[in-house]
């Protein structure tokens, strides 16, 4: 189930990717597993015993460039489904997050909507500041 779920996250992180560059945003990768691809190949133990700190551990997935205005940090969450502790935990994470990037967005992906087939866009990505 590890696996799938880290998939359809690339899937996600993709999609918001390709979605900004079509609006006219450069858009660079800049998590720290982007910049060192091996961490992903880390269980927990061997990705903390790195020591990286926490403004790289919790470096934003996404700069974006947009064509006028200033550059933004955004963090790409996708979840299959949002419970009071999927959602707590994730708070927390971007709480931590946002104490070293204040300005940084989060877009949330969601996997399904309470909607079924009647979901809006809306009901899938949000963009939290």
């Amino acid at each position: 189930m590890e696996f799938l779920n880290s998939v359809k996250g690339s899937v996600a992180h993709t999609m918001i990717h390709c979605l900004l560059r079509q609006s006219g945003y450069l858009v660079v990768s800049t998590s720290i597993e982007a910049l060192v691809p091996s961490l992903t190949l880390r269980d927990w133990a061997g990705y903390d015993a790195l020591n990286l700190g926490p403004e790289l551990r919790l470096l934003p997935d996404l700069l974006l460039l947009p064509p006028e205005g200033s550059a933004r940090l955004a963090e790409v969450k996708y979840r299959t489904r949002l419970d009071r502790e999927t959602i707590r935990r994730m708070l927390e994470k971007c709480r931590a997050q946002q104490e070293h990037f204040p300005d940084a967005y989060t877009i949330l992906v969601r996997g399904s909507s309470p909607r079924g087939a009647a979901a809006r866009a809306d009901d899938l990505v949000r963009v939290l500041p």
